[in-house]
C-alpha cells in the first residue's frame, strides 16, 4: 500500500497524536485525504482506544511509538518512514509535555524542567531535523 500511496495520497507526519489536540489534528488530516504517519509516547489505555477506533475507520494511518527526546528513537522512526513511504508531504510537531503539577519556577524540580525541555525543544529538533530530508522529497513538503 505505501507505495500506491507515495505518489498520490499526502502523507503527513503527526507528534504526539494520542493527546486530545493530536487527535483531532489526526481526524481532520483523515478528513482532508491524508495518509497520517500517526506517533505517540507511550501505549497507554487512551492511545490504544484511538488506535483502535481509527484502524477501524480508515486504513491511511500508520501508529508508530518513539521516545523523541531519545535521539537514536527519533531516528529508527525515520528509518521506518523512509522505507515505507520514501517522503512525506506534511509535519506536525504537536508533541509537547507541560509542568504537570503545575509548578512555580521556585518549586518546579530541575528533573521536571529537563524532561520539558528535552520533549518541547529536542523533540521537535530532532523530528524537524530529520523531517527535512523527506520534505524536501515532495513537491508539497510544509513544517
Amino acid at each position: 500500500m505505501a507505495d500506491q500511496l507515495k505518489n498520490t495520497v499526502p502523507i503527513a507526519l503527526v507528534t504526539g497524536s494520542a493527546g486530545g489536540i493530536g487527535q483531532a489534528i489526526v481526524k481532520e488530516l483523515i478528513t482532508e485525504g491524508f495518509f497520517v504517519i500517526a506517533h505517540y509516547f507511550s501505549n497507554t489505555k487512551k492511545t490504544q482506544n484511538f488506535r483502535q477506533k481509527m484502524e477501524k475507520v480508515t486504513s491511511n494511518i500508520l501508529f508508530l511509538q518513539a521516545d523523541l527526546r531519545i535521539e537514536i528513537e527519533v531516528n529508527q522512526m525515520f528509518q521506518t518512514i523512509r522505507e515505507k513511504f520514501k517522503k512525506i508531504d506534511v509535519l506536525i510537531n504537536n508533541a509537547a509535555i507541560i509542568n504537570s503539577k503545575d509548578e512555580s519556577l521556585e518549586t518546579i524540580s530541575s528533573e521536571e524542567m529537563h524532561n520539558m525541555i528535552n520533549t518541547n525543544f529536542f523533540g521537535s529538533f530532532f523530528v524537524t531535523k530529520k523531517s527535512l530530508i523527506l520534505l524536501k522529497k515532495s513537491s508539497r513538503g510544509r513544517v
